[in-house]
């Protein structure tokens, strides 16, 4: 015979075997001391563990920019909360033109509808799973909503274009003039102690680091230090640290509220930061 999902119990050679797959009461089996019981891998065990294995991962659904009023994502297949399955796109899910207000931010969802793989957009934030995996994120109180990523509106109500890298799960803003509000999340910078800047209008709620110009167009001798909060930044104790007429690009962590601490050597002025991107956890 063949019996699957049964749970066995064993005394000497008699093997009691429990519920099966069809929901009908086994019986005890009695074998000699010759027998040989094999146990074969079936498909809803290897669904299992793939199951498990990608509990964390999200392979593909890149976050897709369509235009001012529409939004998307590629093909993929991600891990659902509520069913502890996975959910499969072989073609991309049918773009999501959502109603929108001016300078939000908006997460995408992706949920199973029937068996069809579909987006939504909502301002509920996402949440870490009730037992973590990784960076895996589920919708505010509903857990048949896997979270995939975050978009923003600016002040006319207009999905601001970005470009998505994979590699490293990057969210580069595109086609914005990055060196201005919002983008510019310092100008002109005095303070003379470790300060916080908010990046929270330009990096999602799901962001821990962002890519950003430091910029110091101060008189000769200024100097701007920036870092994150786990320590004071200081002209001594920095991440990136640069004179006047100095700019430096590159990535710089920050916490759960989307701040960076930065630091300027005098109240004279001339320190600024942009921030052109971020890092995507999901």
């Amino acid at each position: 015979e063949v019996a699957r999902n049964c749970a066995y119990t064993n005394s000497g050679t008699t093997l009691g075997r429990g519920t099966l797959e069809s929901s009908s009461t086994g019986v005890a089996v009695a074998f000699t001391s010759a027998a040989v019981v094999s146990v074969v891998a079936t498909a809803a065990w290897g669904n299992n563990l793939e199951n498990l294995a990608l509990r964390a991962t999200i392979e593909g659904f890149a976050p897709t920019w369509v235009s001012a009023t529409q939004v998307g994502a590629g093909v993929g297949s991600a891990l659902i909360e509520s069913t502890g399955l996975i959910c499969r796109a072989t073609s991309a899910p049918s773009n999501i033109t959502p109603s929108v207000s001016a300078n939000t931010w908006y997460h995408v969802y992706l949920y199973l509808s029937g068996s069809t793989p579909t987006l939504e957009s909502s301002t509920s934030a996402p949440v870490a799973f009730a037992t973590p995996a990784g960076t895996a994120r589920s919708k505010t109180a509903d857990t048949s909503r896997r979270y995939l990523y975050s978009f923003r509106t600016d002040g006319s109500s207009n999905i601001r274009r970005w470009s998505y890298i994979p590699a490293g799960s990057i969210y580069m803003w595109a086609a914005q003039q990055v060196n201005a509000t919002p983008f510019r999340v310092l100008s002109n910078g005095t303070a003379t102690t470790s300060t916080a800047v908010s990046c929270a209008a330009v990096a999602s709620t799901t962001s821990r680091a962002v890519f950003c110009s430091v910029i110091d167009v101060g008189a000769s001798g200024h100097g701007t230090y920036v870092g994150d909060n786990s320590f004071t930044v200081s002209s001594t104790s920095f991440m990136v640290g640069i004179g006047n007429g100095q700019v430096q690009t590159g990535m710089v962590p920050i916490d759960a509220s989307q701040n960076l601490n930065y630091i300027a050597s005098d109240a004279v002025g001339g320190s600024y930061i942009d921030v052109q991107g971020f890092v995507l956890e999901r």
